[in-house]
């Protein structure tokens, strides 16, 4: 074997250009294959989980078409809280996350600052939790990044957001202590969280369950035999947050003995709600010289009224699908300026009020409110065509305008398993239930399944062009053999045996297939890594482009030359069988 070696070497070394024609045709097959694979890898991790993680679909009740029109299949299917539990305690289910709908009209306006001039829409929303999309916010915020820069900047301890300059907020520090907080730039991602109101009310029917209406509120009554808990405390038979001082409160509430209280405010009219922001400001009562802390409002009982609390804007999420639309569709036909970044719409704070529209008639003036809303984040789960807010402010303003039986039923339920793999088995059962998925989840079912089909397919065509390789080695390894006619003969009579000869064709082939596999991949990444960049370069004024289209899993390369070898080795099996077979006296008397 040792005096094979130095002979493979020479064979190499003298027929270079047979070899590198001979692996022209595992560079394709191999390239086409690590190609096809990396991208379709690429477009499921990178976009299609972007609008749902493989582990999650939203399901809603089953619906029938009848003359065109969708509709219920029956009544019996109540998306509730006892539904959702019997959801959540399915086998392979991890969180169950329901989503409700503005169940009345809405119209709202802003983006001044951002467009030039006031825009007004009808108004579309609904409301999912926190919890759901945070991680999402928080990826397209780019908070690694900006945690990257910020550890070359000099920090300021902090206890509380409002020990912080305008625009920072207080968090916590790498150890995640109490007393470990610094101020760093606003991170919009954590502020999409209910941040709670004057639930006003004329009713119990009004409030949510468990909460009652007094003083024209809806509270959460307490007393011994029914403890606040969540961390509330109870004052005057009322569950409220508990405090040391002002500072630990929510922006617009004050400290009252021991609990935060709303601060209560009066506009100088009822149009101050429709006018500049500062004027919607307002005044403290009994304090006339002090408006409403910043980035707070006064937020009336109805547009009939001009006395308030002072309020945080509601944190809402847009969905990438409505800047793309602006910006290739109604920017153009207005004169409007492109928004070439989510970064310039995230702060953007505008108005929705509640129970008017421009398509059908309003409800009463008592009815309709005012509420100020902030762009804190983008997200595929968020409405297409609207705003979406958290759960909790949809389901007050349900109870408060539909009543309570309206807030505390949902539209559909966004069901997380524990893997991909109870996918299936968990929809099987939902569909028992009577549900169906939603025509999201739907087409990125279609969408995966087209993208694997896909994927089998181009695999499939590499694999072809693999054999069609290992047809043209085969007859370039038979023209190789009647060239070494002599030389075969020398080594049988010289002692080399018929499984040597056989031994050195193969190897040559498994070093043209090593090649072709090798040049083939280190090609298809430095076109994977072009075509990433013409992406992120034509591609910018696109929200969310993915910074890579193309994902290759180890294993991909491994088994990318794995078969350029075994096709090499499988071509020029016919030609070292035959060289072996070789007679060397024969073989010696060859011209």
């Amino acid at each position: 074997m040792s005096r094979l070696l130095p002979l493979l070497g020479r064979n190499l070394r003298r027929g270079k250009r047979n070899l590198v024609f001979s692996s022209i045709g595992i560079l394709v097959g191999t390239g086409m294959f690590t190609f096809f694979v990396g991208l379709g890898q690429g477009i499921r991790e990178n976009v299609l989980n972007r609008l749902y993680p493989v582990n999650q679909v939203e399901v809603e009740p089953r619906s029938v078409s009848f003359m065109g029109i969708q509709s219920r299949a029956g009544d019996d299917l109540v998306i509730d809280a006892d539904l959702l539990d019997r959801v959540a305690r399915l086998p392979g289910v991890q969180g169950v996350y329901p989503k409700q709908r503005s169940k009345f009209q809405a119209r709202l306006w802003g983006g001044a600052d951002l467009f030039g001039q006031v825009l007004h829409l009808e108004g579309f929303f609904d409301g999912l939790a926190g919890s759901l999309v945070r991680d999402e916010l928080r990826a397209n915020e780019g908070i690694d990044r900006r945690r990257v820069r910020e550890k070359y900047r000099k920090v300021y301890p902090c206890a509380f957001d409002a020990d912080c300059r305008a625009g920072e907020d207080c968090l916590p520090g790498p150890s995640g202590a109490e007393g470990d907080k610094t101020c760093h730039e606003r991170e919009y991602w954590r502020t999409f969280d209910d941040p709670g109101d004057h639930a006003w009310c004329t009713a119990d029917g009004q409030c949510l369950a468990g909460r009652i209406c007094r003083d024209a509120a809806c509270v959460q009554p307490c007393d011994d035999g029914h403890p606040c808990g969540d961390g509330l405390s109870c004052l005057a038979g009322t569950c409220e947050p508990p405090c040391d001082r002002d500072a630990a409160c929510a922006p617009g509430q004050a400290c009252v003995q021991g609990a935060c209280q709303r601060l209560a405010c009066r506009l100088p009219d009822q149009d101050s709600q429709f006018g500049p922001l500062p004027d919607a400001r307002g005044r403290l009562v009994g304090d006339a010289d002090r408006p409403c802390p910043p980035d707070t409002y006064c937020a009336t009982r109805s547009v009939k009224s001009r006395d308030g609390f002072c309020e945080e804007p509601l944190p809402v999420l847009l969905n990438p699908f409505i800047l793309s639309i602006y910006n290739g569709t109604a920017a153009v036909a207005l004169n409007l300026p492109r928004i070439n970044g989510v970064d310039l719409v995230l702060g953007l704070r505008f108005r929705i009020l509640y129970g008017n529209s421009f398509f059908v008639r309003d409800a009463a003036p008592e009815q309709q409110v005012v509420k100020q809303c902030v762009v804190t984040g983008f997200s595929t789960k968020a409405l297409e065509m609207g705003v979406t807010m958290p759960l909790g402010a949809v389901q007050r303003i349900n109870a408060r305008l539909k009543g309570s039986a309206a807030a505390g039923e949902y539209n559909s339920v966004i069901v997380e398993t524990r893997g991909n793999e109870d996918i299936p088995a968990v929809v099987q059962r939902l569909q028992q239930l009577g549900f169906e998925l939603n025509d999201k989840s739907e087409a990125a079912q279609k969408a995966g399944n087209m993208l694997f089909i896909l994927t089998v397919l181009f695999g499939f065509i590499s694999v072809v062009v693999l054999g069609i390789a290992a047809i043209h080695i085969t007859h370039t390894f038979l023209m190789i053999v009647m060239q070494r006619r002599r030389e075969i003969g020398i080594l049988r009579s010289v002692g080399a045996t018929r499984g040597h000869v056989r031994l050195l064709f193969l190897a040559e082939s498994v070093l043209v297939g090593l090649f072709g596999a090798v040049l083939g991949n280190g090609l298809v990444l430095g076109l994977a890594a072009a075509a990433d960049a013409l992406a992120q370069r034509y591609f910018a004024g696109l929200p969310f482009v993915p910074e890579h289209f193309f994902a290759f899993p180890p294993q991909v390369f491994g088994l990318s030359v794995a078969l350029g070898v075994v096709f090499s080795v499988l071509g020029a099996l016919l030609p070292a069988n035959r060289a072996a077979g070789l007679d060397p006296t024969t073989a010696l008397r060859a011209d």
